[in-house]
């Protein structure tokens, strides 16, 4: 638990994990040498084979955020914040809009709406890949279900 408070997250990778993550920022950081911004993503797409079981995607920041294969804009939202994920309206992947169940690509730039009035669906269940987010949904609706519960407890029969 020290050494996880003192290091952080990263201290938790497999000595290839951290390999991987150098190159894969090293490479990055190359993109500023690019003057053709095609000629760059073109490099960026040749990174597709580096990671095997993860896809790795932007936010807006530009930070890249590591995902397991097959995730959604859905997976997306509950790795930033559980909040996020609770009030996702929509989703733009690259500048477009798209569905929520959209199998999210290696170098995608991924955007989330939200809205206040927006909350899970169980419908997400059949799409959502990482496990965050489908506990996450789950307990949005046990926690729903036993606020309803309370604010209309069933009225006793034969009385």
């Amino acid at each position: 638990m020290h050494h996880f408070a003192e290091y952080g997250d990263g201290s938790e990778l497999t000595s290839d994990d951290k390999k991987k993550f150098q190159l894969l920022r090293q490479r990055l950081d190359w993109r500023k040498e690019f003057k053709d911004i095609q000629e760059y993503w073109k490099y960026v797409n040749s990174l597709n084979n580096l990671f095997d079981d993860d896809v790795y995607v932007f936010n807006l920041q530009g930070d890249v955020i590591f995902l397991a294969q097959g995730s959604t804009p859905v997976d997306f939202a509950y790795c930033i914040h559980t909040e996020v994920g609770h009030r996702v309206k929509g989703a733009k992947v690259n500048g477009r809009w798209t569905t929520l169940d959209y199998p999210l690509q290696n170098a995608d730039l991924v955007e989330i709406v939200t809205s206040k009035n927006s909350h899970p669906s169980l419908d997400w269940l059949n799409f959502a890949v990482t496990p965050n987010a489908r506990k996450c949904i789950l307990e949005w609706y046990k926690q729903s279900r036993m606020q309803e519960s309370v604010r209309s407890p069933r009225k006793r029969t034969g009385q």
